[in-house]
């Protein structure tokens, strides 16, 4: 019986016939390949050496330029990173200041205008007194202060303990409006932040300082003491009509009143086609949003946001307007304006 025999291919073609086996791989080849084979070591070991001579230049260079290490370019590039993202939020901070600070001077210097008139005609009229000094020097040091470190321009940095670096950011706080003017029986308090009802129950009336005639403002107020009959107005009116006490019959007046009431240029009703209905509660705070852009105010109560808004007829109500608030139900009622902050 006849033998088989195996042939085997070479490793390298698998094509011809293998008669070479290498004694270092054990590995067969052909004829063609057997002297690749036996040059490989050659070639591995030249490799290695080339390896091995890049490995010892890269230790001698970061040896004499240690700054060179991957790691400390990794520190660089985060330095880098961070340097461009603090200029550009403090670029960012320098525009919206400088958005709001030419108009904050010139309303300083209107002040201080008005100020000059009067210390003028008191000088002229030979009336000046200590008196008068004292409040013209309480004056000038509140248009000094305000000028310097307006309160309605902040920069609050964001000491977030999570961030290395803190974040800036400009607040304005605006508008600041404040209780100036009253019709019956109520008084302002508190540097013209609160309106308190009197002793009697009837109607009183509260206007703010500021007047609007362009843009949007929002305005806050804490209902810190009310009735149980719980009736408080908030809204706006045409700065030239005259004080009333009454303020849902004042002429030009627009707002929302407690007990589901709602005045339209001096018209009070209850039966209203914005299905308004009152929830004001003591502690509430409710906010007034006047648009004279787009001739609309609205009032949402923060605690249940409800929100209701008026379209103001400027033929009825013209510019510029003003905050007017009304009491009537009892004796102790008070509500306070307080700072409107937000973030640009």
């Amino acid at each position: 019986m006849a033998s088989s025999i195996t042939k085997s291919f070479c490793i390298t073609c698998n094509k011809k016939q293998a008669f070479f086996t290498c004694s270092g791989c054990r590995q067969d080849f052909c004829e063609d390949h057997i002297n690749e084979e036996h040059q490989s070591p050659v070639t591995q070991m030249n490799d290695f050496l080339a390896d091995h001579n890049q490995l010892q230049k890269l230790i001698y260079k970061y040896m004499q330029e240690p700054q060179q290490h991957s790691l400390i370019q990794q520190i660089d590039k985060w330095e880098r990173q961070s340097i461009n993202k603090i200029q550009q939020t403090a670029d960012d901070a320098r525009t919206k200041i400088l958005n709001v600070i030419s108009d904050h001077v010139i309303n300083i210097e209107k002040s201080l205008q008005n100020l000059s008139q009067k210390i003028e005609q008191i000088q002229n009229d030979e009336k000046f007194t200590e008196i008068y000094l004292r409040e013209w020097r309480d004056k000038l040091d509140n248009l000094k202060k305000d000028l310097i470190t307006p309160e309605t321009i902040q920069i609050h940095k964001d000491d977030d303990h999570i961030t290395f670096v803190s974040k800036l950011t400009v607040l304005i706080v605006e508008p600041k409006d404040l209780f100036e003017r009253t019709a019956g029986n109520i008084r302002i308090d508190d540097n013209g932040q609160l309106m308190i009802h009197g002793q009697w129950s009837d109607h009183s009336a509260v206007r703010g300082k500021g007047e609007y005639s362009y843009g949007q403002y929002r305005f806050r107020f804490k209902i810190e003491e009310l009735d149980s009959d719980k009736w408080a107005f908030f809204g706006i009116v045409s700065k030239n009509v005259p004080m009333r006490a009454v303020s849902i019959s004042t002429p030009t007046a627009y707002g929302l009143a407690g007990q589901d009431g709602i005045c339209l240029s001096g018209v009070y009703q209850k039966a209203n086609t914005i299905q308004y209905q009152s929830d004001m509660e003591m502690n509430d705070i409710i906010e007034l949003f006047i648009d004279c852009d787009h001739h609309i105010i609205r009032l949402r109560n923060e605690r249940t946001h409800s929100s209701h808004e008026l379209n103001i007829d400027i033929n009825k109500c013209p510019f510029p307007w003003q905050l007017l608030l009304g009491l009537c139900c009892s004796a102790g009622d008070r509500i306070r304006i307080l700072p409107c902050t937000y973030r640009e």
